[in-house]
């Protein structure tokens, strides 16, 4: 009999951060899940401006460390605010798209 595939957990990066740092940050998981689960860590689709005010087109990074944001909290700003019900959810969309192909699975009691 084949031994069971590791399960593949999708792990999305938070707001100004990426996929690169985030898969830095969680070495010790992936080592201690290793054969049983693979994290497959996901940027997400907007670039972000970072808190010093550089943004994506500085060149202050490279392109895979760059900050990223899944979607934007006010109409006509990239930023997002966890502090404050979003009046909009702008970006949702591509951002959806990219996680699309991952089987949710939900336990429950």
């Amino acid at each position: 009999m084949a031994a069971p595939r590791p399960l593949r957990v999708l792990c999305l990066a938070g707001f100004r951060q990426s996929e690169r740092g985030f898969r830095e940050k969680t070495g010790a998981l992936r080592k201690a899940l290793r054969g049983r689960a693979e994290l497959v860590c996901l940027s997400g689709p907007h670039p972000v401006v970072d808190t010093a005010g550089a943004g994506p087109e500085s060149g202050s990074c490279p392109p895979e460390e760059q900050p990223r944001g899944w979607w934007f909290s006010e109409q006509g700003a990239d930023v997002f605010s966890a502090l404050e019900e979003p009046a909009v959810c702008r970006g949702i969309r591509p951002a959806g798209s990219l996680v699309a192909a991952f089987t949710p699975c939900f336990w429950g009691h």
